[in-house]
């Protein structure tokens, strides 16, 4: 009797640790789960199918109420993303940064790499093969996604 109210706490206390603490992972969900099918499946096979009935009963309402409560628990508390990101990456704003600009390389730009253009730090890419740090830079044309450079000699 001990080691069935041991297995069915067990496995409560797991499912509500998959709930409440360690959302998304499901194994302990799993585990929780499968500890309370073997305990019922033990209540039935020892004491005989009116005690398993009644541990089925309360063990599957328990599940609900526990399942119920963590999904509220989740909606409630905002537990999951709530912010949308609107930005896209490599968007280059034709308005900071045209053809003909000159600026800074930040870093050796190893056909790619980053350079202080206009005063804002931005990604570019080298039409040369390489261009040493702090060496001066010329904006040949700018693309939606990247900026074209080469070193001004």
């Amino acid at each position: 009797m001990i080691g069935i109210i041991i297995l069915l706490v067990l496995g409560f206390v797991l499912l509500i640790a998959e709930l409440f603490v360690m959302m998304g992972t499901l194994k302990f969900g799993i585990v929780g789960f499968i500890l309370i099918v073997i305990a019922t499946y033990v209540t039935y096979l020892t004491y005989g199918n009116e005690v398993g009935n009644i541990t089925l009963g309360i063990s599957s309402v328990l599940t609900v109420l526990i399942t119920v409560a963590g999904i509220r628990y989740m909606q409630h508390n905002e537990v999951g993303l709530t912010e949308v990101v609107e930005g896209r990456v490599n968007e280059v704003d034709p308005v900071l940064v045209a053809a003909g600009d000159q600026g800074v390389s930040f870093g050796d730009l190893k056909l790619s790499g980053r350079a202080m253009i206009n005063g804002i730090l931005q990604e570019v890419e080298s039409e040369s093969a390489y261009i040493d740090d702090k060496s001066a830079i010329l904006v040949t044309r700018v693309t939606p996604s990247k900026i074209y450079v080469r070193e001004l000699v």
